[in-house]
């Protein structure tokens, strides 16, 4: 495996585990990496192949020599270069990451935009709350704005009614000290 395969690795958003990489399928270090995230989300690390997907497993981990729990850091880099052009775009209250080639949804990784006052937070008042209806969706407000608030939780359900395909959850997340965590109030 050439050792610039390290700069293809990708995080990707996930509602569920495909049934294909259940655990006891494979051996301890060819299972895929993945690790949870609130809302039912699941975070996995790929190759960004043009044809599909290929999963990261500790054995490639170990073969490339990268620390697993660098994984996520390395991914994450490798994300915002490959998209550094990426946009916010307004629908006051309510805002959406774009031109991120069908990731949008794994902004939700990249802790400095989201903990940043220079960065989410010039846009909103109050803690971040956001919308991944979909891999390529990301929406955010605001918890001081219940017209954001209500108008992601809308726009997540027309989503979840319209879309197929790379469907994500119709969960709410609030990061609050550094962490998401599922939001509960109603919309």
């Amino acid at each position: 495996m050439p050792s610039d395969d390290q700069n293809m690795i990708l995080p990707l958003l996930r509602s569920s585990i495909p049934g294909s990489l259940l655990w006891d399928r494979f051996r301890a270090a060819e299972r895929p990496i993945f690790e949870s995230l609130p809302g039912g989300l699941f975070v996995s690390y790929v190759f960004d192949d043009p044809s599909k997907y290929r999963f990261i497993s500790r054995a490639i981990c170990d073969q490339m020599k990268i620390d697993p729990g660098q994984l996520r850091q390395l991914a994450i880099t490798n994300m915002l270069r490959m998209n550094h052009d990426f946009l916010v775009n307004s629908l006051d209250p309510v805002y959406s990451i774009v031109k991120m080639n069908n990731h949008e949804s794994s902004m939700i990784l990249v802790d400095l935009f989201w903990d940043s006052p220079d960065l989410a937070a010039k846009y909103i008042q109050g803690d971040p709350i956001v919308a991944i209806p979909a891999r390529d969706m990301l929406f955010f407000t605001g918890s001081s704005s219940q017209l954001g608030i209500d108008t992601i939780g809308k726009m997540v359900d027309k989503v979840h009614s319209m879309k197929d395909g790379e469907l994500l959850t119709k969960s709410l997340l609030i990061r609050q000290n550094s962490q998401w965590h599922e939001y509960h109030a109603k919309r």
